[in-house]
């Protein structure tokens, strides 16, 4: 089997499905947060967690902490800060915890029914949150991989990680309150990420047997059945927290499976670009959706039928890529060192 360097040289070049995934991954999230979203727990179950798994999967891990921290700085944060001002001041929300919000970096202080009490990111900036929480799942996943280096070869390591990520996220979930930049969730999404790097390292997603997505279709409809609808953005976790990590990682293997049979086909380059300005697409879907909705209102149009709820949806995250494509070519024009 070859060593993970090596693999990461002879597939360099192939990294078109990755970029496919977060595509269509991106599809999901946007959908999920139209009207009438269909699918929600099927949906909600892994479209997060792809993308911190594919982060760990694609990471070399090859610069020094503070050059792999400036990177990140400069493609996380300062887009964070800057999608987040501009929200806020166009929507022109400056009360005190809409200002707090945007340090704080969680959609509101309370997980569950305690939502309702307190909302930080009302300014459709509601999905940054994810930028500061992979900045921050980012950093221990560097630090769990420079520290594997030491033990290269032991079967135990792996194992503790996992364990210990998954102590410390049931931990972390017993608290009142979501903490700043999802420090309280930061470990769930490390755990994903090293996944990924384990999965790319031993070649996980290589193409299986039609037998073997078979059985793990059987074990993500079973976990999405058993565990419920989550929002790994507030902290809800379902009924368990291994059948959330469960239907994650089965879903995330499933759409990479896809994926890589999409890669093969002539259609492919669209879906491939589109994943490569999935940040800016990401950070602007919800302030599309809201003019999508302002546009639906004005026409008197309130879709009741489950096929017009759908092309209704479908139709606002068509709009989403399209003024997210639109922006991230500008952005990219302006300050290319970040888009």
């Amino acid at each position: 089997m070859p060593t993970f360097m090596e693999q990461t040289k002879t597939e360099r070049t192939r990294l078109d499905y990755v970029d496919i995934a977060k595509c269509l991954a991106l599809v999901l999230v946007a959908y999920s947060h139209t009207p009438h979203c269909w699918g929600q727990v099927w949906l909600g179950s892994f479209f997060i967690a792809v993308f911190f798994l594919l982060s760990g999967y694609t990471s070399g891990m090859r610069d020094s902490w503070r050059e792999h921290t400036m990177k990140r700085l400069r493609r996380l944060l300062i887009p964070y800060f800057l999608f987040s001002v501009v929200m806020v001041v166009g929507a022109r929300n400056f009360e005190a915890h809409d200002i707090w919000g945007v340090l704080y970096s969680r959609y509101g202080l309370y997980p569950g029914d305690g939502l309702r009490r307190l909302v930080f990111l009302r300014s459709c900036n509601a999905p940054l949150w994810f930028l500061t929480a992979m900045f921050v799942a980012d950093q221990i996943h560097f630090l769990t991989i420079r520290l594997s280096r030491r033990y290269d070869g032991s079967t135990c390591f792996p194992l503790l990680v996992v364990v210990a990520f998954l102590t410390v996220t049931w931990l972390m979930s017993r608290l009142p309150i979501l903490l700043p930049w999802s420090l309280d969730s930061a470990f769930l999404f490390a755990l994903f990420m090293y996944m990924g790097h384990l999965a790319r390292r031993w070649q996980f997603f290589r193409p299986s047997s039609w037998v073997v997505s078979l059985l793990v279709l059987l074990v993500f409809v079973g976990s999405c059945t058993l565990n419920g609808a989550i929002n790994l953005s507030v902290r809800h976790y379902g009924a368990s927290l291994l059948l959330c990590v469960a239907s994650g990682l089965a879903g995330s293997y499933l759409l990479i499976q896809l994926c890589q049979k999409l890669e093969t086909w002539s259609f492919r380059q669209p879906l491939v670009s589109l994943g490569r300005k999935t940040l800016v697409i990401f950070s602007l879907q919800m302030l599309v959706i809201h003019f999508d909705r302002v546009a639906l209102q004005a026409l008197g149009y309130a879709p009741t039928g489950w096929f017009s709820q759908l092309v209704v949806g479908m139709t606002m995250v068509v709009t989403v890529f399209f003024v997210g494509w639109l922006a991230s070519i500008v952005l990219h024009r302006l300050l290319p060192s970040v888009f």
